[in-house]
């Protein structure tokens, strides 16, 4: 994950490099021009086609060269755009490879507790304290069930403010579904 960000660094800060080497080799050549007289050189250069004028070659010139720095510098905001989109898909790709491995092995000792608090359950006489504590194991179980459920339903990388300034995933938002409102089985 470390390699593909160094790589879209890279690019971006070539890109950038474009840019900062087209404004200086436009101003380098603007005064090695106006430094050795070129401009009385274009003069007499141009002077044989009459039809063509001085100002038309220094902003014909000028144009090219703002040309070449626009050039530069959309390329820079487009390389920018696509090293954001990368590194938001790559998020987004770590968030689905994690909530799906957390799906996965909370599941089967999930199954376990949810088959054995049902067992007990049947077993304990309603108004035990033990049919109690049964009954939220098991609704707690169904509750860790959903969250599974919502992680592997994960399309969107939100967060929501934790504690004292942490950020956690929003699965409620990020995954699409509405937030649970299991009523307590008794």
């Amino acid at each position: 994950m470390t390699a593909p960000h160094r790589k879209d660094s890279t690019v971006g800060s070539s890109a950038m490099l474009d840019l900062v080497v087209v404004v200086l080799i436009a101003a380098i050549t603007f005064l090695l021009l106006s430094h050795l007289d070129a401009f009385e050189w274009l003069v007499s250069v141009v002077h044989h086609y009459e039809r063509y004028d001085l100002d038309e070659v220094v902003v014909l010139f000028a144009i090219l060269s703002i040309a070449f720095a626009a050039f530069a510098g959309r390329r820079w905001i487009e390389v920018s755009r696509e090293q954001a989109r990368r590194l938001e898909m790559e998020r987004i790709k770590v968030i689905l490879e994690t909530a799906g491995a957390v799906s996965h092995e909370f599941n089967q000792p999930l199954q376990v507790i949810v088959s054995a608090s049902e067992l007990a359950l049947e077993d304990a006489s309603e108004n035990s304290p033990m049919h109690k504590y049964l009954s939220d194991i098991l609704n707690s179980a169904v509750r860790i069930s959903e969250l599974i459920i919502k992680l592997t339903h994960i399309t969107d990388y939100r967060t929501k403010d934790y504690c004292e300034g942490q950020k956690i995933l929003d699965l409620d938002s990020g995954s699409g579904q509405p937030a649970a409102a299991t009523p307590p089985k008794q």
